[in-house]
């Protein structure tokens, strides 16, 4: 009898539990820079109370005034953050790191290439505001690069904007979390 009563006892304290402490499984935002240099729309999925993994895209048609060169540039950004809560409050520090692919097509100015892979390997150390129950998300965050060798010409570095070296870079997003 009281092999029962222990049992059920702590089934009822464990779903009493999970229903105190929830948080957010899912999160969609968008976030202007960041990661997605220009602009992304993103959509993240959290493993447990601290990790989440993200995965982004963003499509950017430039126009060099002057030569008239058009260039169509796609990002996808895919990182995984470990978010640090301040007690049960929706405040957290979020610590990531990952890797942005850019892919180029069009009047590339290095190599006279018309189309190219660049994956960049990027960063994440920042703010986030998102309620334990999920809702509004807010974040802003320091979102450096560092520009690698692109997969298509291996003699050949990132587009001019990144180099083969550390740029600093930062964003700011809203999204909701479910």
């Amino acid at each position: 009898m009281n092999y029962h009563f222990f049992l059920v006892f702590a089934l009822l304290c464990s779903s009493v539990l999970a229903q105190t402490l929830p948080y957010p499984r899912q999160s969609v935002f968008v976030e202007a820079g960041g990661n997605g240099l220009g602009y992304s729309l993103n959509y993240e999925r959290s493993l447990n109370r601290s990790l989440a993994v993200r995965l982004g895209g963003s499509w950017l048609r430039l126009t060099e005034q002057g030569s008239r060169k058009r260039q169509t540039l796609m990002t996808v950004p895919v990182t995984i953050s470990y978010l640090l809560q301040f007690g049960a409050s929706a405040h957290h520090a979020e610590f990531g790191a990952g890797i942005s692919l850019l892919y180029a097509t069009g009047d590339l100015t290095e190599n006279d290439r018309t189309t190219d892979l660049f994956p960049n390997l990027t960063g994440t150390v920042g703010y986030r505001y998102q309620r334990p129950a999920g809702g509004l998300l807010l974040k802003v965050g320091f979102t450096p690069f560092l520009g690698m060798r692109t997969l298509t010409d291996n003699g050949g570095f990132a587009f001019a904007p990144l180099g083969s070296r550390l740029q600093p870079w930062g964003g700011i997003g809203i999204g909701y979390g479910f």
